[in-house]
């Protein structure tokens, strides 16, 4: 049975926040089109295989039951509910993001 994957609002906010920066700041549209078809792919891929990757080892994010998933430059987080798959957080992976969850 597929899963249902949805965004909660802080990825919704986060996910817009790195498409304006490179659109508007960083002049790179291709790159933000790239990664939005990476991330429509993430979907797909989730709504099958919500369990593709192990809750984190970082204790923040297991505490929380957050996976982890590399998308390009970014890591998405996101927790399995029932047969939801929730989009938590999308990060630069260079950034320290486990200190933001």
């Amino acid at each position: 049975m597929a899963s249902e994957v949805t965004f909660t609002n802080r990825f919704e906010l986060e996910y817009r926040a790195i498409l304006v920066y490179l659109v508007d700041l960083a002049d790179v549209p291709s790159a933000a089109g790239k990664l939005m078809d990476s991330i429509d792919n993430l979907i797909d891929l989730l709504s099958s295989t919500p369990e593709i990757k192990a809750i984190s080892k970082k204790p923040a994010l297991e505490a929380l039951g957050l996976r982890e998933y590399l998308v390009r430059s970014y890591v998405v987080l996101y927790r399995i509910e029932g047969s939801t798959v929730f989009l938590e957080h999308i990060f630069h992976s260079k950034q320290n993001y486990e200190a933001y969850v």
